[in-house]
Protein backbone atom coordinates (compact mmCIF):
# COMPACT_ATOMS: atom_id res chain seq x y z
CA UNK A 1 0.00 0.00 0.00
CA UNK A 2 1.63 3.10 -0.88
CA UNK A 3 0.61 7.04 0.44
CA UNK A 4 -2.14 7.20 -2.07
CA UNK A 5 -3.99 4.04 -1.37
CA UNK A 6 -3.54 5.06 2.46
CA UNK A 7 -5.38 8.42 1.66
CA UNK A 8 -8.28 6.26 -0.03
CA UNK A 9 -8.44 3.40 1.77
CA UNK A 10 -8.11 4.82 5.42
CA UNK A 11 -8.39 8.38 5.82
CA UNK A 12 -11.40 8.55 3.53
CA UNK A 13 -13.21 5.75 5.63
CA UNK A 14 -12.55 7.81 8.42
CA UNK A 15 -13.98 10.97 7.23
CA UNK A 16 -17.08 9.58 5.51
CA UNK A 17 -17.36 7.79 8.97
CA UNK A 18 -17.23 11.45 10.36
CA UNK A 19 -19.44 13.02 7.90
CA UNK A 20 -22.67 10.32 8.88
CA UNK A 21 -21.86 11.25 12.90
CA UNK A 22 -22.55 14.68 13.83
CA UNK A 23 -22.08 13.54 17.33
CA UNK A 24 -18.05 12.97 16.41
CA UNK A 25 -18.10 16.97 15.65
CA UNK A 26 -17.53 16.97 19.55
CA UNK A 27 -15.08 14.73 20.58
CA UNK A 28 -11.77 16.08 18.57
CA UNK A 29 -9.79 16.99 15.57
CA UNK A 30 -8.72 14.59 13.03
CA UNK A 31 -5.33 14.70 11.90
CA UNK A 32 -3.30 13.14 9.07
CA UNK A 33 0.46 13.75 9.55
CA UNK A 34 2.59 13.07 6.53
CA UNK A 35 6.49 12.83 7.70
CA UNK A 36 8.53 12.08 5.01
CA UNK A 37 9.91 15.46 3.90
CA UNK A 38 11.06 14.34 0.29
CA UNK A 39 7.93 13.12 -0.81
CA UNK A 40 5.08 14.13 1.53
CA UNK A 41 3.64 17.29 0.02
CA UNK A 42 3.76 14.88 -3.39
CA UNK A 43 0.55 13.28 -2.27
CA UNK A 44 -1.06 16.08 -1.10
CA UNK A 45 -3.12 15.86 -4.75
CA UNK A 46 -4.46 12.48 -3.32
CA UNK A 47 -6.89 14.74 -0.75
CA UNK A 48 -8.66 16.32 -4.38
CA UNK A 49 -11.97 15.03 -4.80
CA UNK A 50 -11.75 12.51 -2.09
CA UNK A 51 -15.36 13.09 -1.31
CA UNK A 52 -16.48 14.02 -4.68
CA UNK A 53 -18.44 10.51 -5.12
CA UNK A 54 -20.12 10.66 -1.00
CA UNK A 55 -23.05 12.00 -1.12
CA UNK A 56 -23.21 14.24 1.54
CA UNK A 57 -26.37 16.82 2.81
CA UNK A 58 -24.70 19.96 3.38
CA UNK A 59 -20.84 21.37 4.48
CA UNK A 60 -19.32 19.68 6.74
CA UNK A 61 -18.30 22.31 9.61
CA UNK A 62 -14.67 23.30 10.08
CA UNK A 63 -14.47 20.21 13.22
CA UNK A 64 -14.85 17.71 11.01
CA UNK A 65 -12.18 18.66 8.32
CA UNK A 66 -8.73 17.20 8.79
CA UNK A 67 -6.02 18.77 9.84
CA UNK A 68 -3.08 18.17 7.26
CA UNK A 69 0.20 17.81 8.94
CA UNK A 70 2.67 17.80 5.91
CA UNK A 71 6.75 17.66 6.38
CA UNK A 72 8.47 18.78 3.69
CA UNK A 73 12.19 19.82 2.61
CA UNK A 74 13.26 23.54 0.96
CA UNK A 75 16.45 24.62 -0.66
CA UNK A 76 14.76 27.67 -1.56
CA UNK A 77 15.78 31.22 -0.36
CA UNK A 78 12.47 32.17 1.50
CA UNK A 79 11.58 27.95 2.77
CA UNK A 80 8.26 29.31 4.10
CA UNK A 81 6.66 30.53 1.09
CA UNK A 82 8.59 27.80 -1.19
CA UNK A 83 6.43 25.53 1.13
CA UNK A 84 3.44 27.10 1.10
CA UNK A 85 3.34 27.30 -2.10
CA UNK A 86 3.94 24.07 -3.43
CA UNK A 87 1.57 22.83 -1.00
CA UNK A 88 -1.14 25.24 -2.51
CA UNK A 89 0.11 23.56 -5.95
CA UNK A 90 -0.51 20.22 -4.95
CA UNK A 91 -4.13 21.07 -3.69
CA UNK A 92 -4.72 22.98 -6.90
CA UNK A 93 -5.81 26.05 -4.92
CA UNK A 94 -5.07 29.57 -5.45
CA UNK A 95 -3.03 30.60 -2.87
CA UNK A 96 -2.11 29.17 0.93
CA UNK A 97 -4.00 31.64 2.03
CA UNK A 98 -6.99 30.07 0.99
CA UNK A 99 -6.56 27.55 4.24
CA UNK A 100 -8.30 27.86 7.60
CA UNK A 101 -5.81 27.11 10.42
CA UNK A 102 -2.41 27.20 8.28
CA UNK A 103 1.05 27.72 9.28
CA UNK A 104 4.61 26.95 8.45
CA UNK A 105 7.22 26.11 10.87
CA UNK A 106 10.95 25.44 10.39
CA UNK A 107 11.42 22.47 12.00
CA UNK A 108 15.86 22.40 11.86
CA UNK A 109 18.56 22.91 9.33
CA UNK A 110 19.52 19.68 8.01
CA UNK A 111 22.03 20.69 5.17
CA UNK A 112 23.85 23.60 4.08
CA UNK A 113 21.03 25.68 2.40
CA UNK A 114 18.18 22.90 3.30
CA UNK A 115 15.89 23.04 5.82
CA UNK A 116 13.42 20.70 6.46
CA UNK A 117 9.29 22.39 7.49
CA UNK A 118 6.10 21.56 8.67
CA UNK A 119 2.80 23.04 6.63
CA UNK A 120 -0.16 22.45 8.80
CA UNK A 121 -3.66 23.07 7.52
CA UNK A 122 -7.26 22.52 7.78
CA UNK A 123 -8.14 20.54 4.48
CA UNK A 124 -10.82 22.83 2.76
CA UNK A 125 -14.17 21.53 1.93
CA UNK A 126 -13.94 22.16 -2.01
CA UNK A 127 -11.09 20.35 -2.12
CA UNK A 128 -12.50 17.04 -0.82
CA UNK A 129 -15.58 17.55 -2.71
CA UNK A 130 -13.99 18.85 -5.95
CA UNK A 131 -15.45 16.66 -8.93
CA UNK A 132 -11.73 17.46 -10.58
CA UNK A 133 -9.66 14.67 -10.40
CA UNK A 134 -11.82 12.42 -8.88
CA UNK A 135 -11.25 9.02 -7.22
CA UNK A 136 -14.23 7.39 -8.51
CA UNK A 137 -12.76 4.25 -9.25
CA UNK A 138 -11.53 3.63 -5.79
CA UNK A 139 -14.38 1.17 -3.91
CA UNK A 140 -15.54 2.52 -0.54
CA UNK A 141 -14.26 0.55 2.22
CA UNK A 142 -16.06 0.45 5.45
CA UNK A 143 -14.21 0.47 8.68
CA UNK A 144 -15.15 0.80 12.36
CA UNK A 145 -13.75 4.17 14.07
CA UNK A 146 -9.89 4.66 13.97
CA UNK A 147 -8.70 6.48 16.82
CA UNK A 148 -4.92 6.01 15.71
CA UNK A 149 -3.06 4.43 12.84
CA UNK A 150 0.25 4.46 11.41
CA UNK A 151 1.35 3.25 8.15
CA UNK A 152 4.64 3.43 6.76
CA UNK A 153 4.50 2.94 2.82
CA UNK A 154 6.90 1.23 0.51
CA UNK A 155 8.90 4.39 -0.14
CA UNK A 156 9.55 5.37 3.64
CA UNK A 157 6.73 8.25 3.95
CA UNK A 158 5.17 7.87 7.14
CA UNK A 159 1.26 8.19 7.30
CA UNK A 160 -0.61 9.18 10.55
CA UNK A 161 -4.34 9.09 11.32
CA UNK A 162 -5.41 9.89 14.66
CA UNK A 163 -8.33 11.86 16.92
CA UNK A 164 -7.50 13.99 19.24
CA UNK A 165 -9.78 15.33 21.92
CA UNK A 166 -10.68 18.99 22.17
CA UNK A 167 -9.00 20.97 24.61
Amino acid sequence: MDGAEFITSVVKPNLVQRCGSPSLEANGTFHVVMNLPSLAVDFLKYFRGLLCDITLPTELCASLLPVIHCYTFSRADDPVTDAADRTAAKLSITSFEELQDRGVRVVRNVAPGKEMLCVVFRLPWHVLTTNDHCKSCFHRVHVRHISHVFYTTAAGLRLSVLELPEG
